[in-house]
This record gives structure tokens, sequence and C-alpha cells, in this order.
């Protein structure tokens, strides 16, 4: 697994109208075309996370904040080995009102241990209850995790695979490769390139949000 080291540049903020957000883990994965897509968590407080992916040159991120519904959009930049996050603006987080294309589709997850650590799921989805036609599959190798992360992580992968439906995935898991077949000769593929151990203060000044439905 490469190994490379994260600076990151943070604007402090130390009074009353801060509002800040600490990481633990960091955990990136590359695909297939040498785009990047990036996770920032707390291990002691799932009520937010941090996640960016890169689009060309650019790299945009958002902290979700599940608690209170709020999304914090930033735009990442490398300066001088070091990453620098700068706050670009704020919006109420509210439910998809885009109509549910796949929920006549039925999907089955058939869940296979590797060794005592690593296990392989695989992810069918088929055109109906009938069973009799696979229109799209992902295959997932995962490592055991003591941090709940596999549904989290997994939600931008099936962003275009799974769109409305709910499955049910163990969150003690980890993935470390994910690959997606769309039937339509476009297939993805994302490896896990880093997770370890950060230290990250992001603070935002609360007089500088500027929320936005």
């Amino acid at each position: 697994m490469k190994k490379s080291i994260l600076i990151v540049v943070i604007l402090f903020c130390q009074n009353v109208f801060c509002q800040s957000f600490t990481f633990d883990r960091f955990i990136e994965y590359k695909d297939s075309r040498g785009l990047t897509t990036v996770f920032m968590i707390n291990s002691k407080n799932t009520g937010y996370y941090f996640f960016a992916a890169s689009y060309d040159k650019e790299i945009t991120g958002n902290i979700f904040d599940l608690e209170n519904k709020v999304r914090h959009g930033y735009s990442v930049s490398n300066i001088k080995n070091a990453v620098k996050f700068e706050y670009l603006n704020s919006s109420i987080e509210t439910e998809n009102k885009v109509p549910c294309y796949d929920k006549y589709n039925v999907i089955e997850v058939t869940k296979t241990p590797i060794d005592s650590l690593t296990t392989n799921f695989t992810v069918l989805k088929f055109k109906n209850s009938k069973k009799r036609k696979i229109i799209q599959s992902s295959n997932i190798k995962a490592i055991k995790s003591v941090i709940p992360v596999f549904s989290l992580i997994m939600k931008p992968f099936f962003g275009h695979f799974i769109y409305c439906q709910k499955i049910d995935l163990p969150e003690n898991y980890l993935p470390t490769i994910v690959e997606i077949d769309y039937f339509n000769k476009i297939k993805t593929k994302n490896e896990l390139i880093q997770n370890k151990e950060v230290n990250v203060l992001l603070s935002l000044n609360k007089k500088d949000i500027k929320l936005r439905n």
C-alpha cells in the first residue's frame, strides 16, 4: 500500500463564534483514471465526516454535519507540501426529491469470507423480483474495521449504482477494492491507498457561515 504524508494548513479561531470539527482518521482511494476520493472521520463521533473528490485537477470537499443536517463546502489545494482548506459556503441538507428510478429493482448481497480479516461482498442488481436478469453488479473486497465506516464509504461509490434503495451492509468493514460493472461498457474500480491516523481540526467562524437552502 502506498504511503504519503498529510500536512494540513488550518485556520484556528478560538472564541464562542467558532464551530470546530476534529478528525482522527484519513482514508483515501484512487480509481483507474488516477482520480482520488478522500474521507476524514472522527472515530469517536459519527455525527459528521469530511468527503472530498478530485475532478481533473480540482479537489472539492464537504463537511457533512449529520446531526444538524448541514453541509459545509471547501476548496482543497496543495501548497508547499501542505493541504489547505478554504471555506466556500454552507447549505441545509434536504431530502432528495428526484424520483427513485431503481425502486422496482431488486438488490441482492452475498457475503463470502476470504480469511479471518478479509471478506468479499457481491452486490447484484436485478431488473425485477423475478431475478432473471442482472442489470448491474458490484464486487467489494473489505477488511474488518473497529470503526463503523462501510456504508458511509460506499455511499459515493454507489451513487450511480444504487440510487435510493437501502441495502444491509455490516458496518464494521473497510472497503479495500470496489469494482462496479454498469453493463453498458462502463466499469469502475477504486482501490484503497491510504488508511491512517491523523490529527486534523477544521474551525468555522459562525459569523462567516453563509447558510443557504
